[in-house]
């Protein structure tokens, strides 16, 4: 049970390792079936892979949906249920007579004034914490240690936590000293326009440190929809550098994918939270590290520094002096380059599934 799949327009890394995984236990035999919400005008069931995949509602009704759902139809049929939390928990332990496992990308916190408008932000911020302490019984998977801790301090029991890492589909570049960088100082934002990516900070980043780096080009990979978005493109339309900003819009063939990230020198990342910073694993996978924010998730996925940079205060100005300095140090650039790339490639899908499936026994 997950809100969404990857079928879904704002799918992302948690969806692609949910069916990686998903495909690798049909290969084995199992019987596989997604409780997931729907958009405008999507399939109600569709089979993908060898496993089903039913679609409920929408992101706010799919929990009560699936609960009638399955007492309609699935009550007597699984072994075990999977109940994955983004923001909100399926509470399937309390009606599923089998066995149960929470997973979780990550405590929304913050995220919740940035999806949700007041007073029902705050009533979420304010309940999280005590909804997901009814889980600390159960078998939980989590992506980053970050997340972890955030779990321990809630009261669940080490024991009962596994990390299980995110996954991508792009190749890696085996060798990276043969990926040729822009002569010009270049940054990359590559993530839905979505307020909680915040990507208008790294515009304002960008604007604050191009007086210091003339020559500094800024590229935009992505798209969203709404207000917010629109707002984005007004600002990169409207910016006193908009000649040196490259807005390419949403990016679906991986080749392309690949090439833009390879053509930056840095990706920015200023996410409000994250499970796993898997944007960061791919550009790292072509030989382009990060900056990123000090944020759960993101730390997590440059190994706390050591395989990318983490800006002091998360702010544009502060984002910016980081980008200036990261310029300015040539000698690090390889060094770090090299960390990036070494990271990424030890995500692999094939030993996060022993992981899953040994955990599940």
């Amino acid at each position: 049970m997950t809100w969404k799949d990857m079928g879904h327009p704002q799918a992302g890394g948690a969806e692609l390792v949910n069916e990686e995984l998903a495909k690798r236990l049909i290969l084995e035999g199992h019987q596989v079936k997604f409780l997931v919400g729907g958009w405008h005008n999507c399939k109600e069931e569709e089979e993908r892979d060898g496993y089903q995949i039913v679609r409920l509602g929408s992101r706010y009704t799919v929990y009560l949906k699936a609960f009638f759902y399955f007492q309609r139809n699935l009550k007597d049929w699984p072994d075990l249920v999977i109940d994955e939390c983004n923001t909100i928990p399926f509470f399937a332990k309390f009606y599923v007579s089998c066995k149960t496992v929470f997973m979780i990308q990550q405590l929304a916190r913050q995220v919740w004034f940035y999806q949700l408008p007041f007073p029902f932000s705050l009533i979420g911020y304010f309940l999280e914490p005590f909804y997901l302490r009814l889980f600390r019984d159960q078998k939980t998977f989590t992506f980053a240690e970050s997340t972890k801790q955030d779990l321990l301090e809630l009261g669940f029991k080490e024991d009962l936590i596994r990390i299980i890492s995110e996954t991508f589909t792009i190749n890696p570049v085996e060798k990276i000293e043969e990926i040729q960088k822009p002569d010009n100082p270049t940054i990359l934002f590559f993530s839905a326009l979505r307020e909680m990516k915040r990507p208008d900070h790294v515009i304002k980043a960008f604007e604050h440190a191009k007086p210091r780096l003339k020559n500094l080009k800024l590229i935009v990979g992505g798209d969203g929809f709404g207000r917010y978005a629109a707002r984005v493109k007004r600002m990169i339309a409207n910016s006193p550098y908009s000649d040196d900003i490259q807005f390419l819009g949403s990016i679906r063939d991986e080749k392309l994918k690949c090439k833009i990230m390879q053509s930056a020198h840095y990706i920015c990342c200023t996410s409000v939270r994250e499970g796993w910073g898997i944007i960061v694993s791919e550009a790292g996978s072509q030989g382009t590290p990060a900056i990123v924010y000090d944020i759960h998730g993101l730390r997590d996925a440059v190994e706390n520094g050591l395989a990318g940079i983490i800006v002091k205060k998360n702010s544009p100005e502060s984002m910016a002096e980081s980008i200036i300095s990261a310029f300015q140090d040539h000698q690090q650039y390889g060094n770090i380059q090299f960390k990036a790339h070494k990271l990424a490639c030890s995500v692999n899908i094939s030993r996060t599934y022993d992981i899953f499936f040994n955990f599940l026994k």
